[in-house]
């Protein structure tokens, strides 16, 4: 019975991760009922199908886009210098293959 509560837990966990590193907000907030709670809520109710959940849907763009502008997270290109969207595979300036840190 513990057993199959850890792996609860742990796939409650590895979709709150997963949902927040694709800019849908999973991790922290039971505090506010919004997304960040009800992803939570999801994840604890049915972690079964909201990791299969989370890991099917797409990041969100945009959430990242806000994300990267308030931390100031856009990395430069290596070879112009230029920033980057912290998704970007190629600079959309020179053409270079972008590295991930």
């Amino acid at each position: 019975m513990t057993g199959l509560f850890i792996i609860w837990l742990l796939a409650v966990l590895l979709t709150v991760r997963v949902a927040d590193r694709k800019g849908r907000t999973g991790a922290a907030g039971f505090q506010r009922f919004h997304r960040r709670g009800l992803w939570g809520m999801y994840a604890i109710l049915l972690a079964p199908v909201a990791l299969v959940h989370v890991l099917i849907l797409k990041p969100d763009r945009r959430a990242l886009d806000r994300r990267a502008e308030l931390a100031n997270e856009w990395p430069e290109c290596p070879a112009c210098r230029s920033q980057h969207h912290p998704l970007a595979t190629i600079c959309a300036h020179c053409l270079t293959p972008l590295t991930k840190p």
